[in-house]
Order: C-alpha cells, then sequence, then structure tokens
C-alpha cells in the first residue's frame, strides 16, 4: 500500500510500520485517540469539577470578575454559546492578553485594571 511501509522481523512477521503522515496523518491521529481511549479505560475517574480546581491551583494566574448583571446576561444566552463565553473567560485567567487584544480607552468605576476588547467570535 502506498504511503505505509511494514518493518519485518528475521522471520517476515511485521514488528513495526511507516506511515506516511502527510497522507495519513487524520487516520493515524484517530488510531492514536482509539488506542489512549483503550489505555486509559480502567483507570482512576475525577470529576470536571477536581480538575478544574487543579488547573486553577497550578497555572491560573488572574481572576476574572464579572458583574452579577453580565452573569445574569450571559445564563440567559443559549446554553451552547453561554458556555462559549463562559470558557473563553475562564481562559483569561490563564492569559488576560490574548493575540489581537485592543486596549480601551477610558477606566471602569472601580476597577483595578485596565478594560480590554476581546478579538473573539462567538
Amino acid at each position: 500500500m502506498e504511503g505505509i511501509h511494514f518493518v519485518t522481523d528475521e522471520n517476515g512477521h511485521k514488528i513495526a510500520v511507516h506511515i506516511d503522515l502527510g497522507r495519513y496523518g487524520e487516520l493515524w491521529e484517530d488510531f492514536y485517540d482509539a488506542l489512549t481511549i483503550e489505555q486509559r479505560r480502567n483507570d482512576e475517574r475525577i470529576s470536571l469539577r477536581e480538575v478544574r480546581k487543579r488547573l486553577a491551583r497550578c497555572v491560573a494566574d488572574y481572576e476574572v470578575v464579572v458583574s452579577r448583571r453580565a452573569a445574569d446576561e450571559i445564563d440567559d444566552l443559549p446554553k451552547p454559546i453561554a458556555l462559549r463565553v463562559y470558557e473563553k473567560l475562564e481562559a483569561l485567567g490563564y492569559e488576560p492578553r490574548p493575540r489581537g487584544v485592543k486596549k480601551l480607552r477610558g477606566s471602569a468605576k472601580g476597577m483595578a485594571h485596565s478594560r480590554r476588547r476581546l478579538p473573539w467570535a462567538l
């Protein structure tokens, strides 16, 4: 098969394979994902809440705060959009100045940090 070459031992048994990732890269990723899933099948499980706590302890350098009214408005959005908004807000705790950010003029009352216009499209 073009782009796939088997390596054999002295008895002719297949022991390895060379795959052209330019040609079969996506297929290899699917295969590798399946292997990873199988390998982790019996691993201990933890909740997503616990994963977020761990990430917050070791990575987040900034606390992102929003007004109660803004949070209520986000909650009123369709669930898929609200989740994307919350994911973007959470990401600001790790990278408060993502690429494409533009500083806004002026300052918000009571805000210690400058306001920024975020480059995200939902």
